[in-house]
């Protein structure tokens, strides 16, 4: 009976898995068609967990930097549906490449640097459609600002 257990959980932990690969890869295309795109702020082993208060204070720091820099974004939420639900930021920002501008990109360069510099093996990654490429060094992320300015909606059509 065990067996036959393991076996329905696995099989209902993949059809998770294959849906939510599904929904993923539907809403970066959304996204790339609408001329958006999407930065992931990575952790490194050390950082405490995207929920934990420490971790959300950064990601306060990061999202507080952009504002302040004029840089304009878009940030998802998770939330929990409960009478004693709660939620959090999750480290993900999604930009149009339309609003990049001259002032826009150096900026994001610079916070997006001092994310990867905050901690070892922190990162950063650019998800444009069915592209994704990561930054682990100053360099890295410069090459991230290039594809990033350099996209533009009918890329992907």
């Amino acid at each position: 009976m065990t067996s036959e257990t393991d076996d329905w959980k696995e099989r209902a932990y993949a059809a998770f898995v294959e849906n939510l690969e599904r929904q993923e890869a539907l809403d970066r295309q959304g996204r790339a068609e609408r001329g958006e795109f999407s930065i992931e702020l990575l952790r490194a082993e050390g950082d405490p967990p995207v929920s934990d208060a420490a971790f959300q204070a950064e990601l306060g720091a990061v999202t507080k930097a952009l504002r302040d820099a004029g840089v304009p974004f878009t940030q998802t939420i998770f939330t929990m549906d409960a009478a004693e639900g709660h939620g959090y930021a999750l480290p993900e920002i999604i930009m149009a490449s339309a609003t990049l501008g001259a002032v826009a990109i150096p900026a994001l360069k610079e916070v997006l640097v001092a994310w990867i510099q905050g901690r070892n093996g922190r990162r950063t990654r650019l998800k444009v459609g069915d592209i994704e490429a990561e930054g682990r060094t100053d360099a890295e992320v410069e090459k991230l600002m290039k594809i990033a300015s350099e996209f533009r909606s009918d890329d992907v059509k």
